[in-house]
C-alpha cells in the first residue's frame, strides 16, 4: 500500500540545469514539481513536450510566447501551457519560479543523474 511521503525540499539542492538557470526538483510517478533560480536573459525557444505545464512565477517577470500572443507573468502570476504547445519564454528579470508538469519531465532528471525519488 502507498502512503504518503513528507518531504523537506528546502534542504533540496539546487542542480545546473542549464547556463543560467539552478532547479531543484521533486518528481513521483506522475507529478514533477521543480524550483527553478534562473538569471535574466535566458531564453527558451520553441519548446513544445508532451508536458502540461503550469508555471508560478515567485520574484521576478517572464515573458512568454505562444501562437503569436505574448503574456508577461510577474510574481504572484502563473501560466498554465497544455501538452505539446509550441511555447517561448524569455526571462525579463533575476527569477524564481515554481513549475508543476504531468507527466514528469524524465530527460531532465537523466540529464541531471537524478535517479531517486522521494
Amino acid at each position: 500500500m502507498k502512503s504518503a511521503q513528507i518531504i523537506e525540499f528546502s534542504k533540496a539542492p539546487f542542480h545546473p540545469l542549464l547556463p543560467k538557470v539552478s532547479s531543484r526538483f521533486i518528481a513521483g510517478e506522475k507529478l514533477m514539481l521543480v524550483e527553478h533560480r534562473i538569471k535574466q536573459g535566458h531564453v527558451a525557444m520553441n519548446d513544445a513536450h508532451e508536458n502540461e505545464q503550469l508555471t508560478l512565477v515567485l520574484r521576478g517577470k517572464l515573458k512568454f510566447t505562444i501562437h503569436d500572443q505574448t503574456y508577461i507573468i510577474d510574481a504572484g502570476n502563473a501560466i498554465l501551457i497544455p501538452s505539446k504547445i509550441v511555447h517561448s519564454c524569455e526571462v525579463i528579470e533575476d527569477s524564481e519560479v515554481l513549475e508543476i508538469f504531468s507527466p514528469i519531465r524524465q530527460e531532465w532528471l537523466d540529464k541531471l543523474s537524478l535517479t531517486e525519488r522521494p
